[in-house]
């Protein structure tokens, strides 16, 4: 099977360096099962790796879906629907394997099924996102609007005037959405 692993190449990039290293780390760990089927370990030592699969699979879904709807990315509704047809395919090898079925086999199809569907989904929805990325997933920059003509500087305050430091802003109240993605961590499947 090692000659079917998944290697990180510049075609899974999807300009995002946060989303790239996640994937980069999930085709990790779904490599190591693939390694962990070659060499014969054990159903327990399996369930490890499927059990860290899953919980950073959650954590990177939750990440990936802010990031495009904070970028306004075109597929990000699309992007939610495909994270949840892997979950639920997740899930229904995850109950096989707690089942006590041949391990191996279900790990091996499991395997299959997770790297095909990653490595489509990267290409065709995540690649999106390589259109609205800038440089660490920040917006993309729109184009500068050009040059107007700035008046001249006012005139600096005379020493008989007393001038007040500008009101400092209050601190921003994390959002709703910034809220459930750390509960999401906890809850997979949604």
């Amino acid at each position: 099977m090692s000659s079917m692993k998944v290697a990180w190449s510049d075609a899974l990039c999807t300009g995002n360096r946060a989303i790239d290293n996640q994937h980069k780390y999930l085709i990790d760990i779904i490599n190591d099962l693939a390694d962990a089927i070659e060499s014969g370990q054990t159903a327990q030592s399996m369930k490890k790796i499927v059990n860290l699969l899953q919980y950073y699979t959650e954590w990177h879904f939750c990440k990936e879906e802010d990031c495009m709807e904070r970028l306004k990315c075109p597929v990000a509704a699309r992007n939610k629907q495909a994270h949840a047809q892997f979950i639920e395919a997740f899930l229904g090898f995850r109950s096989e394997l707690e089942a006590g079925g041949d391990s191996s086999e279900i790990a091996t199809r499991m395997y299959k099924t997770l790297t095909s569907w990653l490595v489509q989904h990267i290409q065709g929805i995540d690649a999106n996102l390589r259109h609205v990325s800038g440089e660490d997933g920040a917006p993309a920059a729109a184009p500068a609007p050009p040059p107007a003509e700035t008046p001249p500087p006012a005139a600096p305050p005379s020493a008989d005037e007393k001038t007040e430091p500008p009101l400092a802003s209050p601190p921003q109240e994390s959002s709703p959405a910034e809220g459930n993605a750390a509960k999401k961590w906890w809850q997979f499947g949604r």
